[in-house]
């Protein structure tokens, strides 16, 4: 229930771990790297930079 608002608000902490499945998250980041590249997904899933 909430949709897309409350699946944002569930982001913070990692709070989403209880609401994603494994295959849900393995799908979420070979999407992310196949859209973004290595660099930018790198940086979206820990909002670091590579060195």
């Amino acid at each position: 229930s909430g949709g897309a608002t409350a699946f944002v608000n569930k982001g913070t902490n990692q709070r989403w771990k209880d609401t994603l499945s494994a295959t849900d998250v393995a799908v979420y980041e070979a999407r992310a790297l196949a859209e973004l590249g290595r660099e930018c997904a790198h940086w979206l899933a820990t909002g670091a930079f590579l060195r």
